[in-house]
């Protein structure tokens, strides 16, 4: 009886353990690959709204500075050309990128509604840049004071900033899933400090 036992207790361990094992290592390593898969897309979406604000928001930016420099008659410096120039360069960048970055949207986020909502975007902010374009074309560049000139740019400016109250809304919508309600990336403490 001893014997059988010894050799029973000897395929055990030889045999059946050694494939316990394996197959306990081989889990462990699936779920750190999924792991590392899981965390791979909240960095990207974390890049992905982290770009959108800083692409958008820049633009902003620069519609202001333009706006502003017509609406309060600076056309005729040097720093208002630095201002046509930095907006058209930034407005060429702004719709290229702003396509790319809802087209990394819908495949990280996984969500054909949130993609919809950036194209809708996207499209608001095309009508918003061709209307300034066109208002400096008809303008030639140059400041013209009368009164309807002066109303097309407060409504320009209008369009601008509200807007932009719904691109903050989207881009805080963005934010809130990838980091839910606290604001922290999920599993993540919002007082986590890095060492």
């Amino acid at each position: 009886m001893t014997i059988l036992v010894a050799f029973i207790t000897a395929l055990i361990t030889s045999f059946v353990a050694p494939l316990v094992l394996e197959m306990w290592k081989k889990r462990v390593v699936e779920q750190q690959q999924e792991k590392e898969r899981q965390d791979k897309i909240v960095k990207t979406q974390f890049e992905v709204v982290e770009n959108l604000n800083r692409i958008l928001w820049t633009y902003r930016a620069s519609a202001n500075f333009l706006v502003s420099d017509y609406k309060d008659k600076q056309t005729d410096n040097e720093i208002f050309k630095k201002h046509i120039q930095t907006y058209e360069e930034i407005s060429v960048y702004t719709n290229k990128e702003l396509v790319i970055e809802a087209f990394r949207a819908r495949m990280y986020f996984q969500n054909n509604d949130l993609y919809e909502k950036l194209m809708k975007m996207f499209g608001e902010l095309f009508d918003v840049d061709y209307r300034l374009f066109s208002q400096q074309i008809k303008q030639e560049y140059k400041y013209d004071p009368s009164k309807e000139n002066l109303t097309e740019w407060g409504e320009i400016h209008h369009d601008v900033v509200e807007f932009f109250e719904g691109i903050k809304e989207l881009l805080d919508e963005l934010f809130a899933s990838v980091c839910g309600s606290n604001g922290a990336p999920p599993n993540k403490s919002p007082n986590r400090t890095r060492n």
